[in-house]
C-alpha cells in the first residue's frame, strides 16, 4: 500500500506536533508528584522512636496516605492550608538558621500558602539541607522530600515539644 504525499505530510506533521508537545506534559508535571495526591490535611502521628514512645509527628497527607505533594497555588482549601502550615512549622522549627527558614518569614511566616517565597524556600531547602541535585530541586514538597526531612516532635494533641535542649527533630524515615 502507498501513502500519498499529502498524507504522509499530514502524518509527518502530526508525529512532529506530537513529539514537540511531549517534553511541556513532562515539565509540567513535578517529579515528586508524579503519582501521588496533593496533601489536603494534617495528622498527628507516632513516630515510633523506643526512646520517645509517646512523641508524634504532624505530617501532610492525602487521605490516609502521607504519600502526597505540595507545590506552588497549593493553600486555597483549608485542608491544603493546613498541610503547608505544618510544613513551614516543621521547617521554621527543625531548620531555624536555613536558608529555607529566613525565606518563609521573608514570604509571610507560616501562613499556609505555597506561593513563590515558598517555591524558592523549598528549593533551598532540597539543596542546601537535603542535600538534592538536578531535577530533585523542584520546589515542590514529595515523597522523596518528606523521606529526607527531619520532624519536629509533638503531643498526641499536636502541640510541638520542648525538650531541655530546645525542640527535638529526628528522621525516624518510617512514614
Amino acid at each position: 500500500m502507498r501513502i500519498s504525499r499529502p498524507r504522509l505530510r499530514a502524518y509527518v506533521a502530526t508525529v512532529g506536533l506530537l513529539l514537540a508537545a511531549l517534553p511541556i506534559g513532562l515539565a509540567a508535571t513535578p517529579s515528586q508528584a508524579a503519582s501521588t495526591g496533593s496533601c489536603n490535611t494534617v495528622s498527628t502521628r507516632t513516630l515510633g522512636l523506643s526512646a520517645y514512645p509517646h512523641d508524634h509527628g504532624r505530617i501532610p497527607l492525602n487521605g490516609g496516605s502521607w504519600d502526597c505533594w505540595m507545590g506552588n497555588g497549593h493553600g486555597t482549601t483549608d485542608g491544603q492550608k493546613s498541610a503547608v502550615k505544618a510544613l513551614q512549622r516543621n521547617i521554621l522549627t527543625c531548620y531555624s538558621s536555613s536558608t529555607a527558614a529566613e525565606r518563609i518569614r521573608d514570604s509571610g511566616g507560616d501562613d499556609g500558602l505555597y506561593r513563590s517565597g515558598m517555591v524558592s524556600a523549598m528549593k533551598a531547602f532540597q539543596r542546601y539541607q537535603l542535600g538534592f541535585t538536578g531535577s530533585d530541586v523542584d520546589g515542590v514538597y514529595g515523597v522523596k522530600t518528606r523521606k529526607a526531612m527531619r520532624w519536629a516532635h509533638h503531643s498526641a494533641r499536636g502541640v510541638i515539644l520542648v525538650y531541655p535542649n530546645g525542640y527535638l527533630c529526628t528522621n525516624p524515615n518510617r512514614f
